[in-house]
């Protein structure tokens, strides 16, 4: 859908160089495909109504990962918030015992 409002860009703005397709290799092989790897392995291994929660975790580790990665700043509110998505999701998947 977004490819038909190209003929009404401005300006292109892609820029391709070695650091963008790098970037492009790192996110999509390290951060996209580990994850996915990691998270369909771990669903041999538990339910998937249990794991289902953890994909809320995703803006999580995108914000550690632009942190460590990029060094981008991480703003108050964004820690905050993925303090209370983190307890949030080991109170959904806690055992009850």
């Amino acid at each position: 859908m977004l490819a038909m409002s190209i003929p009404f860009e401005q300006e292109p703005i892609a820029v391709f160089d070695l650091m963008s397709v790098t970037n492009l290799l790192v996110l999509g092989v390290f951060c996209a495909g580990l994850s996915s790897v990691l998270y369909l392995g771990s669903l041999e291994h538990e339910e998937v109504s249990r794991m289902a929660f953890f994909i809320y975790l995703m803006p999580v580790f995108a914000s550690v990962f632009a942190w460590v990665i990029k060094g981008e700043g991480v703003e108050a509110w964004t820690a905050v918030c993925a303090g209370v998505i983190a307890s949030g999701i080991a109170i959904a998947t806690r055992r009850g015992g």
